[in-house]
């Protein structure tokens, strides 16, 4: 049995990580400071086929196709108190990526089925460099993001 599904979820994934001490291109640590990253996805959508084998009432299948969703992402690295200067970088990106999983349904009458799902979701990479904050030192920072995550989805489908 094979198909195809679209959709489009609001989201409130996020994912913050901060590193301290700040390790130094020598391989030292630099005293004091911090770097902290914040990736948040405000809605994701998928355009996806699906294909799998129906028994009875239960229908299980694999899925993959298009994904897409509005990322934003932030950085700063903060060389306070030791320091004085802060490069910090914040942008917003409608991205395109990938998505594959499986699933099942389960008819629960003539109309109406439970469905269940597991997907996991890629965007790439994204990088941007910053500035510092203040134009002393003349140093730049080079930020990397993968964005990259795991759903489970169930709910119920309404068949006309």
């Amino acid at each position: 049995v094979g198909g195809a599904e679209a959709s489009v979820s609001w989201s409130n994934i996020k994912g913050t990580a901060t590193v301290t001490p700040i390790i130094q291109n020598n391989g030292t640590a630099f005293t004091g400071g911090s770097q902290t990253t914040t990736q948040d996805i405000d809605y994701i959508g998928t355009f996806r086929g699906r294909a799998g084998g129906a028994w009875n009432r239960v229908y299980l299948y694999g899925t993959a196709g298009l994904a897409f969703g509005r990322i934003n992402y932030a950085a700063n690295t903060d060389f306070r108190p030791t320091g004085t200067v802060q490069y910090p970088s914040a942008f917003s990106k409608t991205k395109a990526g990938w998505t594959a999983g499986f699933g099942g349904e389960v008819a629960v009458n003539e109309h109406w089925s439970w469905k269940t799902e597991y997907l996991y979701f890629d965007f790439g990479k994204e990088t941007a460099t910053a500035n510092p904050s203040l134009a002393l030192p003349p140093f730049q920072v080079m930020y990397t993001w993968n964005t990259t995550f795991h759903s489970f989805n169930t709910g119920f489908n309404y068949r006309w």
